[in-house]
């Protein structure tokens, strides 16, 4: 069981291909999410499997947690523009810590936005919530700027065969669908254990 250090200054940034990610800028382990902003069963590991290896792996900077977008359009079709929202949020312009903020709130108020017409009124309304400029944020989803990121995502999920929602690589292993957090510390215990083995460490 990992010990749970108190709240520390996450560190935040964006990978060289253009992702966004949380925890520790050079990890023992790296956990991947391919996430659909309309997705239940992604709305249920945000809360409260997400929480948890937050506070109990990425606070303590074992853990990056990369976010990714899988916006299954076919069953979701505000999924994208969600995913998109998130991105406007953590543009440079309006700073990247509100990427988190909007995945958060995203995910929070997932049945107040889900299948409605007005879903872009409600992302901008959001960003007015954790502080951001509504016109940026409306300027960003009627130009549609991360249309193309999002789309890049989806196509790299297609390339490992992910057609499904939330689905996970920890350093590289698949884990698919909403699972207990118990089953992320396992597995990030495995591999902390195989590396101390490989290194000849204690």
């Amino acid at each position: 069981m990992f010990q749970v250090k108190g709240s520390a200054d996450v560190q935040r940034g964006i990978t060289e291909d253009g992702h966004p990610w949380i925890g520790a800028e050079n990890p023992e382990i790296e956990i991947v999410e391919f996430t659909d902003y309309q997705c239940p069963f992604c709305a249920r590991h945000d809360l409260p499997t997400y929480s948890q290896i937050i506070e109990n792996m990425v606070e303590i900077s074992m853990v990056r947690y990369i976010f990714k977008d899988l916006p299954l359009t076919s069953l979701h079709p505000q999924a994208t523009l969600g995913a998109e929202a998130a991105r406007c949020a953590g543009a440079k312009e309006m700073g990247l810590d509100d990427y988190v903020e909007m995945h958060n709130i995203l995910f929070e108020k997932q049945n107040d936005w889900s299948f409605q017409s007005n879903a872009a009124d409600l992302f901008v309304d959001y960003a007015a919530e954790i502080g951001l400029e509504r016109e940026s944020m409306m300027t960003c989803l009627e130009n549609h700027d991360f249309e193309s990121q999002v789309e890049a995502d989806v196509q790299e999920a297609m390339q490992l065969g992910f057609n499904g929602t939330p689905t996970f690589l920890i350093n590289g292993q698949p884990l698919v669908g909403e699972q207990p957090y118990e089953l992320f510390e396992q597995a990030v215990e495995t591999l902390i254990a195989e590396e101390t083995v490989q290194t000849g460490g204690n």
